[in-house]
């Protein structure tokens, strides 16, 4: 029961208050009618009616606006009742009264203080001169201050309690209230450490149990020195030089961000950039430069200050341990250059972090698998010396020296050693020249020599055989050019090319070989050896073969016209089948080799008209073959008589000619082939054959037919003319081209102009069809020539050598 005793209530401003009322009857089963609650004197604010209901039906509600009608809520459940008042206000407190009435029971009233709690409208962090904190920050002080600051809590109501907290610990003492109505709660902090950096104190002002506490926060703010620095880079130092490293300085325990400056050595190392770290623990400065060789040993300092803070700064050192790939140089010693048989020096000097592993060799770019006999190599911490000893030719050149370390491969610059020599053949090998007969050449004779030559000598297969210097040309660029022009197979052979410089003549001579290369001779003396009714067998005298394998060939055609065969054998026998019966052919007569086709030679020939006939020929051919052997006797002693007159007038138009002076053109040409004849050994200069062996005082025209005797496969040498009759048919054979070459030109001029030979570039076969060039020199038409038999006076115009008819033949016999 409540009855008239005062129950307290209180509640936070703007939250809702339960006011109690007591509603139990004293009477056991009685019942509620009405209620009704009364504030101040404002009446009746609230009414609970239920009369006239039964069966437990709730009462109606009431409120009136004195309180707003829509803050008031009454709540009955069986014998307890509240009266519920929402957001409550400072108006709101006093004290209200419960009247109830029973059906049966008297009436019962209850009274209730309604106490309502105003929180402080400002709590706020004064620092010692009353001034509120800026950002709620205390600081920044530095390291051993002391700082008052102040707590202060506004318009509260009843007075609030307030506290200073960090963390779970109280802080301060007692609260006081101040003329301004705040309640305040002073604190003392100091000497402040590093530890007080960022500590968080709360100030907290409590109201109610049942309400929470209003509460303000400030942080401790210091300047700090930066406590370390740490240089972060390459294990030990290392770095490499030329290429740039980045060093990473990391400075922990500075507030605000130091500044941090680097030194390489003792020179200031700009361009470093600084940033928070990552982890926000302190502060990083990167420093990108390339390291040189010099660099080797040199610190790198870190250093770290607060000039806010005070203090000394803070510094870390990296020792660099500079790393480079080898630097070479080499040297050679003595510089001059040398000659065959001194010693020279090579000095490779090598430099390199970490040492060299090799250092190598090279000349001419190629390696030094192994050192030369004599020569020495020596390694002198990772540099190396090369000593070549008793130095030729073929160690000139230039030298290199290659170093190997973990860091790469270095080559030095080349020098150059120079060792002196007598001049030598660049090429080892003989070189082979080709050529026709009249054709120019000009023999580039090039030597190795070191000083360059002072002169050139040129022989013919010997080396006694000089060339007049005339014939040839040189230069300052070691080398030496010879014009050469064979015109005589005994011309091609072997030209032979010194050369000289300071220190002597080279010892073996450069050999270039000229080989003949033209198309071959027309076959000579071509006779009908056998014809039948339907087949004609030539054989003819092979000429000169142009250097080369020669083949034969013969074209057959009929006097009516027209090509009738072909007929191609290795030798100089060739054979016509099936032919016609008692018909004339003419038959054309080549020589082939792979330079081309001579020009031909000619005959007309018949078939046999029958078998009579053919048996006829048989003998005819097989008489003139038959010698007796007084026949062979007596011609055996004709010629031998014949070459010994020729060799007693030979000899005395030597000794009786006065000697004058020869042409300039005959010089060499007589020169050569007296050489020829003195490469004869000892066994042929005492030959005692009719044919002599010197013809140093014969006749150029005898000495033609000696040599050409000496070498069966050239033709022999032309005719001496005699009268002026002209030659037969029967006294005619085929003249080489060599032989056409050799003419005079009075001899030449007795040709009449219908038998000269010139030059066209189709072969004309005797069939009067087309056929191939002969030779990339041009094909020829064969040709009968008439010459007109002169006087036997000697000419001297016959020594001379006249440009050949080209492709021209003649057909006459001697």
């Amino acid at each position: 029961m409540y009855g008239h005793r005062l129950v307290h209530v209180a509640a936070v401003e703007g939250q809702a208050a339960e006011l109690p009322c007591d509603v139990s009857a004293p009477v056991v089963g009685d019942a509620v009618r009405l209620v009704l609650w009364y504030y101040g004197t404002e009446g009746t604010i609230y009414t609970y009616d239920a009369r006239g209901r039964s069966g437990g039906a709730s009462g109606s509600h009431w409120a009136s606006g004195a309180l707003g009608g829509d803050r008031l809520h009454f709540h009955v459940d069986g014998t307890t009742a509240s009266l519920r008042i929402s957001a409550v206000s400072r108006a709101d407190g006093g004290v209200y009264r419960c009247r109830v009435d029973f059906v049966e029971s008297p009436t019962q009233n209850s009274r209730v203080n309604l106490s309502v709690i105003v929180p402080p409208q400002r709590l706020e962090v004064l620092d010692s001169s009353d001034n509120r904190l800026k950002e709620d920050t205390i600081g920044p002080h530095r390291l051993g201050s002391s700082v008052n600051i102040t707590c202060a809590a506004f318009d509260g109501s009843p007075p609030p309690n307030v506290t200073w907290w960090r963390g779970g610990t109280r802080l301060g003492g007692p609260t006081h209230s101040a003329s301004d109505g705040s309640v305040r709660s002073p604190l003392r902090l100091g000497p402040l450490s590093r530890a007080d950096h960022g500590a968080r104190l709360t100030c907290m002002a409590a109201f109610h149990p049942f309400s929470s506490a209003l509460t303000t926060s400030a942080v401790i703010r210091l300047f700090l020195p930066p406590e370390s620095a740490t240089i972060h880079g390459p294990a030990g130092g290392r770095v490499v030089a030329g290429q740039p490293v980045t060093l990473t300085c990391q400075v922990t325990g500075s507030e605000p961000a130091p500044v941090i400056s680097w030194r390489l050595g003792s020179q200031p190392a700009p361009g470093a950039r600084q940033q928070p770290s990552a982890d926000g623990n302190g502060t990083v400065s990167e420093l990108t430069f390339t390291p040189e060789v010099f660099d080797q040993g040199r610190p790198v300092t870190c250093s770290a200050a607060n000039p806010s803070a005070g203090g000394p700064p803070v510094e870390d050192i990296l020792p660099l341990h500079v790393q480079y790939p080898p630097s070479v140089s080499l040297t050679l010693r003595p510089e001059r250059p040398l000659r065959e048989g001194q010693t020279a020096r090579l000095f490779c000097s090598v430099r390199a972090e970490p040492a060299v592993t090799q250092v190598r060799w090279k000349h001419e770019g190629l390696w030094l698998p192994e050192l030369s006999p004599g020569s020495a190599e020596t390694a002198l911490n990772g540099s190396s010396e090369l000593t070549l000893a008793n130095v030729r030719a073929n160690v000139s050149g230039n030298y290199t020296c290659q170093a190997t370390s973990p860091l790469g491969t270095v080559q030095s610059q080349p020098v150059t050693l120079r060792v002196q020599y007598v001049p030598m053949c660049v090429s080892d090998t003989p070189t082979v020249l080709e050529a026709a007969r009249g054709d120019s050449l000009n023999v580039s004779c090039h030597v190795a020599s070191f000083p360059k030559p002072l002169r050139f000598r040129w022989s013919f297969n010997s080396s006694d055989a000089l060339i007049p210097q005339r014939e040839f040309s040189s230069s300052l660029v070691n080398g030496s050019t010879l014009s050469y022009t064979p015109q005589l197979p005994s011309e091609f052979g072997t030209l032979l090319c010194w050369a000289t410089n300071e220190l002597g003549e080279q010892r073996a001579p450069c050999a270039y070989l000229v080989q003949p290369a033209d198309v071959p001779d027309p076959p000579s003396d071509c006779v009908i050896i056998s014809r039948t009714e339907t087949a004609l067998v030539v054989r003819c005298q092979p000429g000169f073969d142009g250097g080369s394998r020669q083949m034969f060939r013969m074209e057959v055609c009929g006097t009516s016209g027209g090509h009738q065969r072909n007929v191609t054998s290795a030798s100089a026998r060739l054979r016509a089948s099936g032919l016609e019966p008692g018909q004339q052919y003419h038959l054309s007569v080549y020589a082939v080799n792979r330079h081309g086709s001579s020009a031909a030679a000619t005959l007309v020939a018949s078939t046999a008209a029958d078998e009579r006939d053919a048996q006829q020929h048989h003998g005819s051919v097989s008489e003139l073959l038959q010698l007796t052997p007084i026949l062979g006797v007596l011609i055996g002693l004709v010629t031998a008589l014949v070459l010994t007159a020729a060799i007693l007038v030979g000899t005395r138009r030597c000794r009786a000619r006065p000697a004058a002076k020869e042409n300039p053109q005959e010089v060499s040409h007589v020169q050569l082939v007296n050489n020829l004849s003195d490469l004869g050994s000892m066994e042929e200069k005492h030959d005692p054959d009719l044919i002599p062996q010197k013809t140093e005082c014969i006749d150029p025209e005898e000495k033609h037919m000696i040599e050409r005797l000496r070498n069966s496969r050239f033709p022999p040498p032309p005719a001496r003319f005699g009268d002026s009759s002209t030659l037969s048919p029967s006294e005619t054979r085929l003249l080489s081209p060599s032989e056409t070459h050799l003419l005079s030109p009075s001899e030449t001029g007795l040709l009449s102009p219908t038998s000269r030979t010139l030059p066209r570039p189709e072969r004309v076969s005797s069939c009067g069809t087309q056929t191939a060039p002969l030779s990339p020199r041009g094909g020829h038409k064969s040709t009968t020539l008439q010459l007109m038999r002169p006087s036997r006076r000697r000419s001297s115009s016959s020594l001379q050598q006249v440009p050949s008819v080209s492709g021209g033949h003649l057909l006459t016999k001697f």
